[in-house]
């Protein structure tokens, strides 16, 4: 039979029917690349299409540098507090319940998804409980696929390379200069929470590196790799 799902190409997929896989002919998105994925009455257990991310804002891997709480207030925290996740496949009345979060410190709480908004039919954005702690990774788990997104959070890191060091200046300097191929996204430039990284973030990035105010000392910090690679 065929299942008009696509306008495209017709291919053979492996479908749960009556128990038992078998091959049947879908219409195929090849743009996409996800063969029946509107999960069509089929029960997820039989689901042979892995509804897999294709996008995450923040993107998996990244590392916030910015300053992790206000200059004179500490328990004025700043993180990451929303998390927008796209996947292949149609999601169907997500729930907090689906979401995972864990750190790779163990010794830390990682937040709780408060709730899940869907944007789309395949987008949800996650609202986080409270900001994710500097200092390690948070890992966000998909249960019923397992996909998973590693969110890193080390202040003055504006390279992304897992330490926080004086070099992290002249990188900053760069980016704010526009040098070509040396552009970092809004998290690992803007370290004051301005909105608009300039000149003042570089003085703010020593300030994290040398403990100022009520900041900690964030000079020769690490992450370690992210639990995603």
């Amino acid at each position: 039979m065929l299942i008009e799902l696509f306008a495209t190409t017709a291919v053979n997929v492996d479908r749960c029917i009556d128990g038992a896989f078998v091959a049947v002919a879908v219409q195929y998105d090849a743009l996409a690349g996800r063969p029946d994925c509107n999960r069509d009455g089929v029960p997820d257990k039989c689901e042979t299409a892995v509804g897999h991310l294709t996008q995450t804002v923040p993107p998996s891997g990244a590392i916030d540098a910015r300053q992790p709480h206000a200059l004179d207030d500490p328990l004025a925290r700043f993180g990451w507090t929303e998390i927008v996740l796209t996947f292949a496949c149609h999601i169907a009345e997500p729930s907090p319940f689906d979401f995972i979060l864990t750190a790779s410190d163990t010794e830390r709480d990682a937040p709780e998804v408060e709730s899940v908004v869907l944007l789309d039919g395949h987008t949800v954005r996650l609202e986080l409980s409270e900001p994710i702690d500097p200092g390690a990774w948070t890992v966000v788990t998909h249960e019923p696929t397992g996909e998973r997104v590693c969110l890193g959070y080390l202040p003055g890191d504006v390279t992304g390379d897992g330490i926080t060091a004086v070099s992290d200046i002249a990188a900053l300097i760069d980016s704010i200069n526009r040098v070509e191929g040396l552009s970092r996204p809004d998290y690992a430039a803007d370290i004051d929470r301005s909105g608009v990284a300039g000149p003042h973030d570089v003085l703010r990035l020593i300030d994290l590196l040398n403990g100022a105010a009520t900041l900690d000392p964030w000079i020769t910090r690490t992450l370690a790799v992210s639990p995603c690679d």
